[in-house]
C-alpha cells in the first residue's frame, strides 16, 4: 500500500513538471515592437505603365500605434495615426491655401 501511494505521488510529481515544461516551452516572450519602414510608392494602370513619378511612404510603428507618411504631388502630404486595440483611425492633410 505504501509502495503504491509512493509510486502515485512519483507519477503525479512527473505529469505536473511535464505539462509546466511543455506549457513553457511554447510560450512567447512578450516583448516591445518598435520599426520603421519605407516605401517607395506610384500609381500604374493594368498595363503597368506609370501614371505619376514615385512617391514615398514611410511607416512607424510600435505595439499598438502605427503612423504612415505619405506624399503625393496631387494630394500633399498626408499621415495616418492609426491606435490598433482601440481599432481607431485619424487622417491629417496638409492643404496649401490656393486662394
Amino acid at each position: 500500500m505504501k509502495n503504491a501511494l509512493q509510486n502515485n505521488i512519483k507519477l503525479a510529481v512527473f505529469l505536473l513538471a511535464t505539462s509546466l515544461i511543455s506549457t513553457h516551452a511554447y510560450c512567447q516572450k512578450t516583448k516591445g515592437f518598435s520599426g520603421m519602414l519605407e516605401y517607395s510608392v506610384s500609381l500604374k494602370d493594368t498595363n503597368l505603365n506609370v501614371f505619376n513619378k514615385e512617391s514615398s511612404m514611410i511607416i512607424y510603428t510600435n505595439d499598438t500605434i502605427s503612423r504612415m507618411e505619405n506624399f503625393t504631388g496631387q494630394l500633399g502630404k498626408q499621415v495616418t495615426i492609426r491606435h490598433m486595440e482601440l481599432n481607431k483611425s485619424y487622417l491629417l492633410i496638409e492643404v496649401s491655401d490656393t486662394a
